[in-house]
């Protein structure tokens, strides 16, 4: 709780954020990004940064690394190493071959690990280190504005823990910031690593839309822009919860390193306009395809999002349907051809059967079954009212904004119905199981 800032006059923005700095591999960054945004000019924002934070020592990351880039070419030549000893002491070639291959064997993984391990010893040399954040716990700063490397700006909340708060405590803390620090437009940042629906800094889905509905509830003013600044949480489902919440939300639909939404650059961006939300995701969305590592980014409208939702339910109805009149085939090649994620491996990509929203939208127009053309029309109508703005990467160049939930083999049709709220699109995802699954489960 701000105790100790008197009530400020009213400002153009207000920008509040909740960082997580907790993972060794993002605190160096995000800790370096703060220490900019405190030196940029906020002629017409007040920047509040609330920072869950655990300092990473970059000499034992570097042990670490190097023992890791060991693993594999280790696990091989005791392998052969074990596997002669046994041989020459008579314990007989297939179990000597046997308990020796089996040590080589396990170097398919750990190679994997000591390539990656290898990857990051080259990029700890550019790790930053910023000054003054030798601390554990949960830091709210008021960012003022020095040239002064670190952290300078007035603490004005601060705990020990490190937990990711529950949505009540982060409602409580955008309510009660809205209130200390009044203004004509509201933006708020969630930052750490996430995973789709998984959530944002171990901040779940189900606990960004209590956060986002108390807000709104105690100020009576919708968040005017949401930056889910976090890696696969450009998804559908993920932002239908806050849609009554949150006027525009910010989103990616790939892993996302970080500073490719640049705070610094946005906060900078805003002094001297109007209070423009359109404007604070059309800057985020500049910086982003200008970046070092330019990736999907989009600005999604979500007002429109309920009538989507209605849309695509609809949809699914009519997909459901459609299997079941012969048309199976045909709705199956739209799901395929539709754009993949690019996650970080094959594997995932597969598993996951996620799919770019707009792009399969778009091929489900075109199939075979009538009602579904109809039904795909009408959804690819409310899809392009939603993403009103989008940045593309090179790997994703087909990206048109969100992703959505595409077919898998386990799909369990009546809790993913009740994740989302999707009960026709979970009814579509169940059609198109295959045959032996749908059979067991009917």
């Amino acid at each position: 709780m701000i105790s100790n800032v008197a009530p400020q006059p009213p400002r153009t923005w207000t920008i509040l954020g909740h960082i997580d700095a907790t993972s060794s591999d993002l605190e160096p960054y995000e800790m370096q990004r703060l220490d900019t945004l405190e030196s940029t000019s906020k002629q017409d924002a007040n920047v509040v940064m609330e920072v869950r934070h655990q300092r990473s020592s970059k000499t034992r990351k570097i042990v670490q690394n190097v023992l890791l880039a060991a693993l594999a070419p280790a696990a091989a030549l005791g392998g052969v190493v074990l596997g002669t000893a046994m041989l020459a002491s008579g314990a007989g070639v297939l179990p000597s071959l046997l308990l020796g291959g089996a040590l080589v064997a396990n170097t398919v993984p750990l190679a994997i690990a000591s390539k990656r391990a290898i990857q990051h010893l080259k990029r700890l040399k550019h790790e930053p280190q910023t000054p003054g954040t030798d601390w554990k716990g949960t830091r709210t700063y008021w960012m003022g504005q020095d040239s002064v490397p670190g952290l300078q700006s007035p603490i004005v909340a601060e705990s020990k823990s490190t937990k990711a708060p529950s949505g009540e405590a982060l409602g409580k803390f955008l309510a009660e910031n809205m209130r200390q620090f009044p203004a004509q437009r509201y933006a708020f940042i969630l930052g750490g690593h996430g995973r789709a629906r998984d959530g944002v800094g171990d901040v779940s889905v189900a606990d960004m839309a209590k956060a986002t509905e108390i807000a709104h509830a105690s100020s009576g003013r919708k968040i005017d822009v949401m930056v889910l600044d976090s890696c696969l949480v450009g998804n559908f489902e993920t932002l239908l919860p806050m849609s009554d919440h949150v006027r525009y939300a910010v989103v990616s639909q790939e892993p996302l390193y970080t500073n490719v939404i640049d705070w610094s650059s946005i906060v900078n961006g805003l002094d001297g306009h109007g209070p423009s939300a359109k404007r604070f995701a059309g800057l985020a969305l500049h910086y982003a395809k200008n970046s070092y590592s330019p990736h999907t980014v989009a600005t999604v409208r979500m007002s429109q999002m309920p009538s989507l939702r209605k849309a695509v339910d609809t949809l699914g109805e009519a997909i459901a349907a459609g299997v079941r009149n012969g048309h199976r085939d045909s709705i199956a090649a739209a799901f395929k051809e539709a754009a993949p994620i690019q996650d970080s491996s094959w594997l995932e990509r597969k598993t996951e059967g996620k799919v770019d929203m707009g792009d399969l939208l778009e091929r489900l127009r075109h199939v075979t079954d009538p009602s579904v053309r109809q039904a795909g029309e009408v959804a690819y109508f409310w899809y392009l009212r939603s993403v009103v703005g989008n940045v593309t990467s090179k790997k994703f160049s087909r990206s048109t904004g969100m992703r959505i939930q595409g077919p898998r083999a386990w799909h369990r049709e009546n809790a993913y119905a009740k994740e989302t709220g999707l009960a026709g699109w979970s009814k579509a995802l169940s059609a198109m199981r295959p045959w032996p699954l749908r059979m067991m489960s009917a």
